[in-house]
């Protein structure tokens, strides 16, 4: 269902104002809900007439304070890649989040630059 209400959203925006102003971000119950609204993303940025946004999705880490980080270390790698290319884009962009993404704090911009 989301999928359908991302197009429609889009295709509203770019059939009335012809023009992005904003970045923005969509929060999905889980994983999965967000892979399906980045697939649209997507195919609408491969449209370019019809969606200048780039999509980005966060990758879903489940870490808790406390934790042992060394099996995490590839998906928190691909964690702090995927934020570092959505702050030095210099495009419109969209980001996707899964609800535990929310709970991850993120670095400020400097850390990313360094990246």
């Amino acid at each position: 269902m989301i999928q359908g209400d991302i197009y429609a959203l889009l295709s509203q925006e770019c059939a009335q104002t012809k023009e992005f102003k904003h970045d923005f971000i969509i929060a999905c119950k889980d994983y999965q809900e967000a892979r399906s609204s980045y697939e649209v993303l997507e195919f609408c940025h491969k449209h370019r007439d019809f969606s200048p946004y780039v999509p980005f999705i966060l990758p879903e880490v489940r870490v808790h304070f406390g934790d042992d980080l060394t099996p995490f270390r590839e998906d928190l790698l691909e964690l702090l890649q995927v934020c570092a290319h959505f702050i030095n884009a210099k495009a419109q962009k969209s980001y996707v989040l899964p609800f535990q993404a929310f709970c991850i704090h993120c670095l400020s911009q400097n850390f990313y630059k360094a990246l």
